[in-house]
This record gives C-alpha cells, structure tokens and sequence, in this order.
C-alpha cells in the first residue's frame, strides 16, 4: 500500500474513532444533564411545594386569626354580622387544615402535627360558638368576655403552638431544599459547561479529520485519475438508452494512443470508434455489445483495429454492464492493447507443435491424473509410445497402471502415494511389455500440483522411453566391468612389479650403500656412484609410476602442516646441489622473507614438485645456472599466495612441444628420453599434485632461451612452528656409526638382538649387513612361521619383517605376536615393516596389523637408522665415539633416561647452557602441543590426535627423547587409521613417557 492509502486509511480510521468517541460522550453528558436536570426540577418542586405549605400554614393562621377578631367583634358589639364573617373564616380554617394535612403527608412528623389541626379547629369553633350563645344569654359582654376567655385559652394555645412547628419545620425544610437545588443547579451549570467544553474538543478534531478526509478523497480522486491516464489501457464508459442509442461518457486520455481514435470525437459521436475495427470484426464486436445488453452478462470482447498510420492492432474491450433506472445499460470497460499476448499464444502454439515433434522425436509424452478421481489425460505422443488406439482415449489410472503388469503398477502406486505424501517430485523406471510384443524401459516423472491448503489435487509428468538409453547403458556397464578389470589387474600388475622390482634393487641398492662406506680407490668409488645413481633413477621411475598410479585412481593425498618454506627450498636444493657442481653449473636460491615463517603446506608433496623441476632444469641445461626462488604475491589476513619458480638457462621448449609435456608419458621429443632419461611422468604428477593442494602450474620457454617452471600455491599463515622433524633427522648422524656390531651374545644381553624376517636371502644378507653398519646384531628367519618359533623365546628387541612370505605373511606374524603378548603379559615387541610394496593401503594394513613402523624397500642407511633410533636407540656406553657422550652416558644408559644426550650434543655442541636452553624451549613450544593431543584423545578427534602427536614426535626426535617419539608415532598411526582402541592403548604410556620427559626438563635446569 502506497503512502498515501496508508494516509487515507489513517485518516479515516480517526474520523471514526473520533465519531464513535464523540457520540459516547455526547451520550454521556446527555444521561448527566438529562439526570442533574430532574434532579433539579425534583429540587424546584420540593421547594415550591415547601412554599406551598407555609402559605397555607400563613393563610390557616391568618383566617383562624381573622375569624377570632371576628368573635371579638361580635363579642364586643353583638353585631351579627361579624358571626357571619366568623363562620365564613372558619370554614376557610377549616378547608386550609385539611390542605395543610395533605400537603405534609409524605412527612410522618408533620403528618401527625397537621392530623390534629382539623380536631382543634373544631374544638375552638365550638368555643366560640358557645360564648356567642353565652352572649345571648346573658347579654353582659362583660360577663360574655370572661366566659369566652375562660373557655378558648387552652384551645387557641394549642393551634398556635401546632401551627408554629408545622411553620418552623416547614421553613427548615425550605431552607434544607433550596441548598439542594441551589447545589444542582450549580451542577447542572458544570456539567453543561463541561459538555461544551467536551463536545468542542471533539467537534474540532472531528471537523479536522473530516477536512483531512476530504482532502484524502480529493487527493486519492487525483491520484485514481492519474493512474487512469497512465494505465497502458485505456478505461471508458459507455451507455446505451432505450432506443438502441449509445455514447461514451467517459474516456482516459489514453483512448487515442489505444484505439487510434481523437477522444472529443469519439465523445460526441460514439460510431468513430467503431469504425476503426476492422471490417471482418466489426459484426462479431456489436453482436458481443448487443449480448452484454441483453443478458447483462460480462463484456469481453477482442478484436482488430486500424491505426490512422496503418498499423493493426489486437484489443481486447472487458466491461461490466449496469441497468439504470431509465431501462438504460451502462458500461465501466477497459480496453488494452494485446497485440503482444496475441502473438505470444501464436507463438506458443506454434512451440506447441514443436514440442510435440521434440516430444515425438525424443519418445517423450506428458500426462496428468486427478487425485481424487483418478481421471488421466494422456499427450497424443503417450498412446504412440504404450501403443493404444488414441480413439480409445486415455485410460483411467486403475486401467492405465495396469498397461505395466502387477510388479511395476505395484512400483507407481508407491511412487506416487510418496508424491502425494510428500508434496515433492518423484521420478522411477518401469518395464512394460507392449501389445506389438516389444519390451520397453520408461522414465517416469510424477510433479504434484498443490491447491491453497497445501493438498495435493493434481499429478502432472512424463513418461519417456528409455529402451535404447538402457541398452547403451548395459553395454557400458559391461565395458565399466572390463575396465575395471584391467584397472585391478593393472594395481596387481603394478604391486607385483614394484615388490619384484624393489626386492632386488633393495639388495643392489643396499649393498652399494654398504660398499660405499668402506674405504675405495678414486676410480672404484666413483664407479660405484655411477651404479648407485642408476639405481636410484630406477626407483625414482618406479616411484612416478606408482605415483601417477594413484593420481589415476584417486588416491593419492596431500598432508598440510605446519611448514618452513625457506627450510624447504633448502632441503630441494641441497638433495641437488652436488649434481649441479659435477656438471659446472650454478644452483642458487631465494626465499622471499615476507612469506611467513610458518605456513600449511604439504611439505613432502612441495618438495617432490621443486625436486622434478629442478632434476629437469639441471638435466637439460648444459651451462649456466639453475635459480630456485620463492615470493609472496598476494596476502590477505591468514592467507598468503606463493609463487615458486624454477629457471634455468637450459635448452628451451617451443611451445607445440609445452602443450604435450603436462600429459602423462610425453616428453618434447621423442629422442628425449634416449638422450636424457626420464619417464614423462615427472610433470603430469607435479601437475595433478598442484592441483589436489589448490595450485597452478605453468611453464614459460623458448628454444634456446631457457625455460620457467612456474608454481602458485595458496597457503595458511599459522601460528605454530614449523615441525623440525626432517631437519632434525638431517642433523643427527647415523645412529651406531661409532661402534662395531655387538656378537648375538652381547646383542641379546644389552637387549638390541634384532630379528629380521625375509624370504628373500639377498634381502636378508642386506638388512644384516645394514643393521651391522649401524650397530646391530641380527638374527634372521626365512618367514612368518619360522620368526615366530623364534620370538617365542622373548630374546628379541625388535622384528624386522617383509610382509608377502610364504607359510605365515608378516601381517599374521604381527597378529600372533601381539596375540601372545596380550594372552602371556609380555611387553610389547616393536615390530616394523620392511617391504616392496608401495601401494596405498599397505601401511595401513600393517598398522592395523599391529605393526608399529613401515619401512620401504629399497631401505637405505638413513632410513633405517632413523627407524632403529625411533625404535631402538643403541646403549650410550658403546655408542659413544666422543668425550661428551662417553661421559653423559657414565651415569645412565638409553634405557634409563628419556632424552639422547648425544642428540642433544648435536644440537648444542655440549655446552651446558645451550642444553638448558634448548630444554626450556622445546619444554614450552610442546606444552601446547601435549594440551592439544590430551584434548583431542579425550574427543576422540582422530585428525587431530594425528596431527598434534605428529608434531610431537618430531620435536621429540630433535631432541633425541626417542621413547616418547616412539609413542607418539604409534598414537599417529593410530589416528590416522581411526583405531580408537589403539589410541586408548597407548594413553598409560604416553603418560608416563610425559612424566618422566617433565622430570628430565626439570632436573637439567
């Protein structure tokens, strides 16, 4: 509503309201005056009625007074006469007592005083009659005057000591009722005051309104004429009399642009509308005017007309029809252009016919069905698609559903009673058998109609047939199937392969690894770099394929924690640094340092993608440099975008070749991978793994102009340090460098026996000799069934186990060991993974397994030290190779303190206050953490519980506190795998490891 009808409406609803008031209030001070002045008029007549009794209490004396004089008269003179004006003044008396005695009878007090007039009256008369006779008699007046003294004194006492009450009372009472009358008039005089003042006040907002409202009416008659004139129509009135003759009364000023008319005209002479319609129209637009007449019916009527510049044009005239008393009929119409409806129904009937060739030529045909009847009607293109005579005509629903045979009417009786239910479109496929004998698939799609209670009355739908869709999806079931098939046999093919390929190369790899520490001629070890370095190009193409693998298969995952990415960059160029060297070129890097020290990046995955543009850059840049840089181009709040370039001023790429090079197993040419190596899958993985941490990837290169390998990546600016836990295990030497593998003696007496568990010899000679470079003895079985006889005897510390064997595989071995722990109360065995399938899903496997680490072959020195460390970390005592572990370890061995003093001496150089130092502040950067893995074990939040004790562990294996590491690496695992009883399992011993961490802390301070 405008805010002028609000205005209007306002307006009116106080003129009523002040109405209403007003006639209340009117009728209130009409019952207050109407009440004040009976009660004054009650007043003025008990104060004349008042009057009324003294005056006849005077005139009752005053004719009793005068009738005495009247005795004395004659008493004195004997004159007659005055007896005759006696007795006229008694009688007089007489009469006035009377009146007096029924002026006072509504006042009991008077009434008695006025009742015994009457009697003393008489009493007196009867004196004085006798002393008229005593007159007479004795005709002495003298004689006479004493005998009437004598006998009127008492009489004549008592009328006037009576008359004076009824007197004094009566003048009491006037007094009393002429202060009443005077106090009503007094309220008479307010309230008619009061009601002046009451009625003026409502006189004059109600005269305001009504002014208000004539002006709303007047404004509202402008605003109405106004929306009239600018109404796209035009609105008339038109009247035709009695004799058949009509003419307009009224026209909008629109008429003209409407009707293509001039409006004064057409006022006066109503035929120049007509004329205007077309002459094929005209006969059908009287007889609909003539109609409306007749039956005082609707008037609608359209028809064509003709513009003075030639135009045509659809109106259509609606009107509504009165009869006057004068046997006249008037009618309020409108007319408006709907030249454009026109064309649009002619439009719609021509995509009418068109759907019905889409529908035919998409064998597709529309429905409804009346829900309370069950009535159907069906589009011409059903009866073509269920094959029924559409002479017969649409079948009702009982005999429609029954088209389809019992099991699928039984599907649309449920799928439509759920439509109607649930007032929500259902849709289904069904199978009909068709009178020709074809079998038929349709798609049904029911719509239900809702009336203004929210019932369902209509179900409108189509039905299409789907039989050629059906069979084209069957037969791509049957090919889904057999891709399936090879996509399994190719996951076989790879697992195979990568333990076939891995296992050997685990010896060749690891044995190398050996033969390099020893002590070779320049040309001898040189030879042996040469092998070593095929050999991991052979690992790196086996890894891109079982990467790409996964890519392929989806399921390959991006870890984010908490990152430096200077640390990175430095970790990637230092891997490359001396390959770049042996071959003359310069490999630099630069760190932007606005990009903050800690972001959420998946560190691992980043530094795959640098280190294959960086392998790249430096294999095909013959001179020159490779640069390795990282910069910040956007930051927002939390959010910063990084860009990482790799350039290089190698050979180029043109840019036909650019195009090729993101596909898997394309290379710029095809000598490429004969002259430089490589699989081609290097960027094909670098480009989906971009694209699973929410990056781009681009190249930019020329022949001969170098090349830019170019990496944007968003990322989340943290709070929390970065985990240290790779530069951590870069700081630390390889564990047992110092000291001589122990005899299986010394070994099973200090409790570092290892036993290690292959089927292959070759990878069991390797692991020992491994093992024996880093400190170990080992002990090994040919497989599960014999590993576990020999752990039986409980003189092994840690189980070292491949995991496809034969009799018994390490899965079932590290069930059957965690069986007999838990059935005979032993301590837990550490028993760890060591196989040639790197597949997804085979650490998890081991883990759920029982299995505590996983180790990949090819296992290299590190690796495996690292592993050994986390797991089983040497006796101080014959580990130490220099004076400040030899005499940290005099007091205590591994087992006895929970951090590794020589991995403190790493970091600190054995300075004593550089200890405390880094104590203090790994005890406060892990607080958080503890109290984040502490809440998240009490939630059971699996993620994080993952990611706290993560970070945990590698602050732990910094700084060498290896046994609360080593729990935190099974609460990880834990997580991660969502074992909640594995998570609960290691809470007593995460605690205790905590404590005795807290302790240590405490006591080096």
């Amino acid at each position: 509503m405008s805010s002028e009808g609000q205005r209007a409406t306002q307006v009116r609803q106080w003129v009523l309201a002040g109405y209403g008031v007003a006639v209340v209030a009117i009728a209130l001070l009409g019952w207050a005056l109407y009440s004040s002045s009976r009660e004054a008029a009650a007043s003025e007549a008990a104060v004349n009625h008042t009057r009324e009794v003294l005056v006849s209490i005077a005139d009752f004396s005053e004719r009793l007074a005068f009738a005495e004089a009247s005795q004395r008269g004659y008493l004195l003179t004997g004159d007659a006469s005055y007896l005759h004006a006696r007795d006229a003044a008694l009688a007089y008396v007489r009469t006035s007592a009377t009146r007096i005695a029924a002026l006072v009878a509504n006042d009991p007090a008077q009434m008695r005083r006025a009742a015994a007039l009457p009697e003393l009256v008489k009493r007196r008369a009867a004196l004085m009659e006798a002393a008229a006779r005593g007159l007479r008699r004795h005709a002495s007046p003298e004689a006479a005057a004493a005998f009437r003294a004598g006998l009127a004194e008492g009489a004549s006492q008592q009328i006037r000591e009576l008359t004076h009450e009824l007197r004094d009372e009566q003048k009491r009472l006037l007094a009393q009722r002429q202060a009443l009358e005077q106090a009503r008039r007094t309220d008479l005089r307010e309230i008619l005051l009061v009601s002046g003042i009451a009625l003026l006040a409502l006189l004059v907002p109600a005269l305001w309104a009504l002014r208000a409202q004539l002006r709303a009416r007047q404004h509202a008659e402008r605003l109405l004429s106004g929306i009239v004139e600018t109404l796209p129509g035009a609105v008339y009135r038109y009247r035709l009399d009695p004799r058949g003759v009509g003419r307009y009364v009224y026209l909008s000023r629109n008429a003209e642009a409407v009707r293509g008319i001039v409006r004064e005209e057409v006022l006066r002479d109503a035929g120049k509308a007509r004329e205007v319609v077309l002459e094929a129209d005209r006969e059908r637009f009287q007889a609909a005017i003539d109609q409306s007449a007749r039956e005082l019916s609707d008037l609608e009527v359209d028809f064509r007309i003709r513009k003075p510049d030639g135009q045509v044009r659809w109106i259509r005239s609606s009107a509504i029809p009165c009869a006057l008393p004068d046997g006249s009929v008037l009618w309020n119409g409108y007319w408006a252009d709907i030249s454009d409806i026109k064309e649009a129904e002619q439009a719609l009937i021509d995509a009418t016919h068109r759907l019905g060739q889409a529908q035919s030529l998409a064998r597709l045909g529309d429905w409804t069905c009346e829900v309370a009847t069950g009535a159907v009607t069906w589009s011409p293109q059903m009866f073509a698609l269920l094959e029924r005579d559409i002479a017969l005509g649409a079948p009702g629903f009982e005999e429609g559903r029954a088209l389809f045979g019992e099991a699928e009417a039984a599907t649309i009786d449920a799928t439509f009673t759920r439509a109607i239910e649930t007032a929500q479109p259902q849709q289904f496929e069904i199978r009909a058998h068709l009178p020709s004998g074809r079998i038929a698939d349709f798609h049904i799609i029911a719509v239900p109609q809702c009336d203004d209670s929210g019932r369902v009355t209509w179900l409108r739908g189509t039905l299409q047939d789907i039989t050629e869709r059906k069979t084209l999806e069957a037969g791509l079931r049957q090919a889904k199937e057999a891709a399936d098939a090879a996509n399994r046999a190719k996951s076989a093919f790879l697992a195979t392969m990568s333990h076939e390929i891995r296992t050997p190369m685990n010896g060749i790899l690891g044995m190398l690894e050996l033969i390099s520490l020893a002590p070779l001629e320049a040309e001898l070890r040189s030879a042996v770099q040469v092998v070593r370095e095929s050999g991991r190009s052979l690992q790196r193409i086996i890894d891109d394929i079982l990467d790409f693998s996964k890519i392929e298969a989806g399921k390959l995952d991006v870890t984010p924690e908490p990152t430096s990415i200077e640390a990175v960059l430095a970790s990637v160029c230092r891997v490359y640094s001396s390959t770049a060297s042996s071959l003359g070129l310069a490999l630099e890097q630069h760190c932007d340092p606005s990009i903050n020290p800690s972001v959420l990046v998946d560190p691992e995955r980043l530094r795959q993608i640098l280190g294959n543009f960086v392998s790249n850059a430096i294999k095909f840049t013959p001179s020159g440099r490779v640069e390795v840089t990282a910069e910040c181009v956007a930051h927002a709040g939390m959010q910063q975008r990084l860009r990482f370039v790799v350039a290089d001023t190698g050979i180029g790429i043109s840019p036909e070749a650019q195009q090729r090079l993101f596909q898997p197993f394309e290379q710029a040419e095809a000598n490429i991978a004969s002259r430089f190596g490589g699989t081609g899958l290097g960027l094909a993985i670098s480009h989906r793994l971009a694209g699973l941490m929410g990056g781009a990837l681009r190249m930019e290169s020329e022949p001969g102009q170098g090349t830019r390998m170019i990496l944007e990546l968003p990322v989340t600016i943290t709070g929390e340090e970065p985990l240290a836990l790779a530069a951590g295990r870069e700081a630390l030497p390889l564990a047992g460098t110092g000291r001589g593998a122990p005899d299986i003696a010394q070994a099973q007496a200090e409790g570092t026996l290892v036993l290690v568990v292959d089927d292959h010899p070759i990878n069991r000679m390797v692991m020992r000799s491994q093992l024996a470079t880093l400190g170990y003895a080992a002990e090994t079985a040919d497989d599960g069934q014999q590993a576990l006889e020999m752990w039986a005897s409980g003189r092994y510390a840690l189980v070292l186990t491949d995991c496809n064997m034969p009799r018994l595989n390490g899965y079932e071995l590290s069930r059957r060991i965690r069986a007999s722990e838990a059935e005979r109360g032993l301590p837990r065995t550490p028993v760890v993974a060591c196989s040639a399938n790197a597949l997804r899903g085979v650490v998890e496997s081991c883990l759920e397994a029982g299995m505590d680490d996983y180790l990949a072959k090819p296992t290299g020195l590190e690796a495996l030290s690292k592993t050994m460390q986390r797991w089983l970390p040497l006796p101080r005592a014959q580990a130490a190779t220099e004076p400040v572990i030899a005499e940290a370890t005099n007091t205590a061995g591994a087992a006895d303190t929970p951090v590794d003093p020589a991995a403190l001496h790493v970091l600190t150089k054995g300075e004593p206050a550089a200890v405390r130092r880094v104590l203090q502040h790994f005890h406060r950067v892990n607080q958080g953490d503890v109290q984040a893995l502490l809440a998240a074990l009490d939630h059971l939040d699996f993620p994080a519980i993952a990611h706290a004790a993560h970070r945990i562990k590698g602050a732990c294996a910094l700084i060498g506190a290896h046994a609360l590491a080593a729990v935190c690496n099974l609460i990880e695992h834990a997580g991660r795998s969502g074992d909640g009883a594995a998570v609960a399992g290691c809470r007593a011993r995460l605690h205790h490891e905590l404590e005795r961490l807290d302790a240590y802390v405490v006591e080096q301070q």
